[in-house]
């Protein structure tokens, strides 16, 4: 029995006005963080000295609003549960109110940042597969009171459900010894996966060290054009300076900097996976994961596995070599909510434990006869021709005019785009089981996603103008995480049965696809 009594309005912890504050601070320094740059740069510029005064006036003043705005924040925000319903009341100045009816919520997730954690609380999520995704957060609780809570909200919408017979999944509620009924709680999970330092670094050096590395450079493009705003007459000199340098060294120092960039992308990608996957913990019980990790943002999930839309595993050679995948479990998501904000990624799963994932979330795997489908051979020239020869003609208009040596990095790029579209049309493949449907993608690596034909949102049939001249047809299969999954350049007619054998198992189906 809980020791809090959410049906009385309840404010958050004390601790939340630093929280409240910082957050009002980050948005003004994100907005004009240029202009404090300006004046902590040339503070001691002559120029500054006569406005020094009133400019850390207004600083002053800019902390006290931030300051009463926390207060007041904090004042008029309080939360409750009534009559089948979760209420938050905020706003000072425009009040609100929000209501959730538990039949609405899908999920509710644990999180802790470094400021949170320094202040000993954590911020709890209350997503609905709804209108408006996360309509709910409250940032600053004791941690078992945000675990009474979201214990307190499963158990009240499960007994809903259960009265209204809309429970689908029985396995949700046991019996407990007095023949009550209860809700499998954290304490029922048994261990499926634990990734120590070790397997962090080898999950780091397994990942895709180009994007990192291109990452960072349209970051620091992206930074630079700030800067010109306020630098412009350095920046531009800075300039000059650097293309004389380049000039200067030749193929040498370029070399030099492609290797500077590369590194600085593998020190990121490993920087990256520590933060943001340190300590990574997964767990299970008959009817749902629970995952954690995070070393600065620590994140908690509870994912009921009827809740799982889409399935999906991913490798590339590095991880083949090291024998583990990265899992990824999509959940259902809204029209305002990004699909990636819904994507759970789970690093360094070892084969062993991918299949009894696999088993857990398809305990029809096994038991099920596949037919597969592969794309016409128009798939890879089509792909050819977008990624290979359309950019190869682009530069060729550009520099052959102008240097003959062109010719090398285009011959080179249909070369190389040549085997990545021929990779891609070997890799293409869709299978259709009882239950399942996979759908196999990549190049250099893999992709495998999975989903049950019950929980198919909607049917597409395409036919593009690649497509009509050979009579074919693609199929995009719908789900509500996001995810599309797709049979692509098939025969028409084959395309058409489909299309029509697809619909009639989503009508027909009467099995919940939350």
């Amino acid at each position: 029995m809980s020791n809090y009594d959410f049906s009385q309005p309840t404010r958050q912890a004390l601790a939340g006005l630093i929280l409240f504050w910082f957050n009002g601070a980050r948005v003004v320094v994100k907005n004009a963080w240029a202009l404090f740059l300006v004046f902590f740069v040339n503070i001691n510029n002559e120029r500054f000295t006569s406005i020094q005064d009133y400019v850390y006036l207004v600083l002053a003043g800019l902390t006290l609003i931030l300051m009463v705005h926390a207060w007041l924040f904090y004042r008029y925000f309080y939360f409750s549960i009534e009559q089948g319903e979760l209420l938050i009341h905020k706003g000072y100045l425009k009040k609100v109110k929000l209501s959730i009816p538990f039949e609405r919520i899908q999920n509710i997730n644990i999180k802790q940042n470094l400021l949170q954690r320094f202040l000993q609380v954590v911020s709890i999520e209350v997503d609905t597969a709804g209108s408006s995704g996360k309509e709910l957060k409250i940032i600053a609780l004791k941690r078992e009171q945000a675990v009474a809570l979201k214990k307190e909200l499963i158990e009240l919408k499960e007994a809903l459900l259960d009265t209204t017979g809309e429970n689908e999944n029985p396995s949700e509620i046991v019996l407990g010894a007095s023949g009550k009924k209860t809700v499998q709680t954290n304490s029922d999970l048994v261990p499926v996966l634990h990734l120590d330092p070790v397997d962090l670094i080898k999950v780091g050096i397994a990942e895709n060290h180009l994007k990192s590395s291109l990452l960072i450079v349209a970051v620091l493009i992206g930074f630079m054009q700030q800067l010109s705003e306020v630098f412009q007459e350095r920046l531009e000199a800075m300039e000059e300076q650097a293309k004389l340098v380049l000039i200067g060294a030749g193929v040498q120092l370029i070399l030099i900097l492609v290797f500077v960039l590369l590194a600085a992308g593998f020190l990121f990608s490993l920087i990256r996976v520590f933060l943001s996957h340190y300590n990574l913990r997964m767990a299970r019980n008959q009817r749902q994961y629970a995952i954690s990790m995070g070393l600065f943002n620590k994140k908690e999930w509870t994912i009921p596995f009827r809740k799982i839309q889409v399935y999906e595993w991913k490798t590339n050679p590095l991880r083949d070599r090291m024998n583990f995948v990265t899992v990824y479990l999509h959940q259902a998501v809204s029209k305002e909510i990004h699909a990636q904000q819904t994507k759970i990624q789970v690093p360094g799963v070892s084969l062993n434990k991918r299949t009894q994932i696999e088993k857990s979330l398809f305990p029809e795997l096994e038991s099920s006869d596949y037919q597969e489908f592969r794309p016409n051979a128009i798939y890879f020239r089509r792909a050819w021709i977008i990624v290979g020869w359309i950019p190869a003609i682009l530069l060729s208009l550009n520099y052959f005019a102008i240097q003959y040596w062109a010719a090398i990095p285009v011959v080179s790029w249909l070369l190389l785009s040549y085997v990545w579209s021929r990779l891609n049309y070997r890799k293409r493949l869709f299978r259709i089981g009882r239950d399942l449907v996979q759908d196999r993608s990549g190049a250099i690596g893999t992709s495998w996603q999975w989903m049950y034909l019950y929980k198919i949102q909607a049917v597409r049939l395409r036919r593009n103008i690649w497509e009509r001249r050979r009579k074919l047809s693609t199929i995009f299969l719908y789900s509500a995480s996001g995810e599309v999954l797709s049979i692509p350049y098939v025969d028409s007619a084959v395309a058409w049965r489909l299309y029509q054998w697809f619909l009639y198992r989503i009508e027909t189906s009467e099995e919940s696809w939350m």
